[in-house]
Order: C-alpha cells, then structure tokens, then sequence
C-alpha cells in the first residue's frame, strides 16, 4: 500500500489484515505486562481494598455482551452479593479472562453461566460453558502461559494463549482455589473459591 504496488480493489481488504494483527499484538502485548508484574511484584497481598465482586462480575459480563453476541453465545448470570478483600483491577482480569475464554471456545448458539454464591463463608465463582471442551491429556497444562489445546482455534479467535495464566497467577496472589472440570465436546467449569 505504501509504495503504491497495492490495487485499489486489494487496498481495503490488506488494511483490514493489518488492522486485525496490529490488535492480537497489542492484546498479546498488554497480556504479557499483566503476567510479568504479576510475576514480578511482591506476593503478599495488600488488603487495604474491598471489592464487591457481584458487581464486578456484572460489569464484566455487560463488557463481554457484544463479543458474545458475535460469536453467537449467551451470557447467563446468577449472581449474590459478594465483598471480598483484594485490588479490584486484578478481580476484573481473572474474571475478565474466565468469561472471555468460555465465549472464545464455545458454540454457535452456546452458553455461558456466570453464578456467585456464598459457601461456607467463602466467595464461590463459576465460570461454565456449552463449548469444545478440554481433553483430558491437556487440563493439567491449560493455565501454563502460551498453552493452546487447539493452536489453529487460538489463532481464529484471537487468543494469546496467557488469559489462564493470567487467572492462575491472580488466584495464587488471593489463595483463591482453581477447580476444572471439562469434557470433551460438552464444555467447561472454572470454579474460583475465594477465602474471605
């Protein structure tokens, strides 16, 4: 395009490729400063904040509504009241992230159910839905950075390949507890059990 080689007719359609890959890289990007100071940064927590996660939760999933609605997903939630100590920007990227994967790896006409509960005194996040499913050779490795179960899938859908890992680093800085259960071709549950 910038040496004029390019025809008009093509013009439109390579800045759209471009436009396209300038945005996985600035996503990737932004991921990869995320996990690094998480990584980086001290590990106690400073519990000077409360976060009120039925209304984070809320938030995330009006942001997520329209990426849904593209990939043909519904987002269903069942949410109670939940105040737990932390930074409110690192709850927003674990749930962020959760609810961002169950749209990406789902199905045409797919779900996604988003509840908050109190169990046992403790904040209980779920995350499932009505997607591919993870074969069970790959769960033990999907919160790893850069870990894709179906690499061409990633690249469609614009994944960077660090969301869980992102959830994974975010729980252990709160002692939050991850659970998986997934089965092939049915979907995902990602449960965090946040301690008060």
């Amino acid at each position: 395009i910038e040496s004029g080689i390019a025809k008009e007719d093509d013009v439109k359609a390579f800045a759209g490729k471009i436009h396209r890959e300038a945005g996985r890289l600035v996503t990737l990007i932004s991921d990869i400063i995320k996990l690094s100071q998480l990584e980086e940064e001290p590990a106690q927590v400073k519990n000077s904040g409360v976060v009120d996660l039925q209304m984070l939760v809320q938030e995330c999933a009006d942001t997520l509504s329209l990426p849904a609605q593209k990939h043909g997903v519904t987002i269903e939630t069942d949410l109670a009241p939940c105040i737990v100590k932390g930074e409110h920007a690192l709850f927003y990227e674990l749930v962020y992230n959760l609810c961002d994967n169950a749209i990406r790896y789902n199905r045409q006409n797919g779900k996604v159910c988003i509840t908050l509960k109190q169990y046992n005194g403790n904040a209980v996040l779920s995350v499932k839905d009505t997607g591919i499913g993870i074969p069970k050779e790959h769960q033990s490795r999907i919160f790893e950075r850069f870990y894709r179960v179906d690499k061409s899938r990633s690249k469609q859908t614009g994944g960077t390949g660090l969301g869980l890992a992102i959830v994974k680093h975010v729980a252990e800085r709160y002692h939050a507890q991850l659970h998986l259960e997934s089965e092939e071709g049915k979907g995902t549950e990602i449960t965090v059990t946040f301690q008060p």
